[in-house]
């Protein structure tokens, strides 16, 4: 693989809308996705609550579908790469991976997820993160991917590092959490092979 270079015209790389791993089927969010997007984030709100900001509530399944196609749309035009993964055995929506914060100057972008709570435990998260950062390598041409989480995420930490992500550090008072109160924000790393 080529080391990676700038990339002035984004839109012209040809990228893949859908990949497997051994487990899951990962693709490009798809009008229709909303229901099982919706289900998943009500079962698992309470876990999302104290990381994620825009997991306050549970929106209705129209707005959970707006932001499929939403996602679809920005995922077609590369500015940002949202994914969801199914489990290739039963079909059923697993998580929700995702590419943003894309500066192809470097190239570089930033790396989320999260995970339907009952899959938790199972290496699924994982086994996606894998799959979607060498995504960024391949298909993208990032020379880096970064991992931002919050120091008391165990769960998310546990992912960074079995992913292969490498710790960098630490920013202090970097952003407050749902609550308002000051966090800090752990930062962890992959570059270009």
């Amino acid at each position: 693989m080529p080391a990676p270079v700038p990339i002035t015209d984004p839109k012209g790389l040809t990228v893949p809308e859908t990949f497997e791993t051994p487990h899951l089927q990962i693709r490009c969010p798809l009008a229709g996705d909303g229901a099982a997007v919706n289900a998943a984030l009500a079962e698992s709100l309470p876990s999302l609550r104290p990381w994620m900001h825009w997991a306050q509530g549970i929106p209705t399944v129209q707005e959970s579908e707006m932001l499929q196609r939403e996602n679809c749309f920005a995922y077609r035009q590369h500015s940002a790469f949202h994914f969801n993964a199914f489990l290739k055995e039963t079909g059923e929506f697993v998580s929700k991976p995702a590419l943003f914060a894309i500066d192809w100057s470097v190239p570089r972008c930033e790396i989320g997820y999260w995970q339907t709570t009952h899959f938790a435990g199972r290496g699924l998260m994982t086994e996606a993160v894998v799959a979607v950062t060498e995504f960024a390598f391949t298909h993208l041409g990032m020379a880096r991917v970064e991992l931002r989480c919050d120091p008391l995420n165990q769960r998310s930490i546990r992912v960074a590092e079995r992913a292969g992500y490498e710790r960098e550090g630490v920013f202090r008072n970097a952003s407050r959490n749902p609550n308002g109160d000051l966090r800090d924000t752990l930062i962890f790393a992959r570059y270009f092979p």
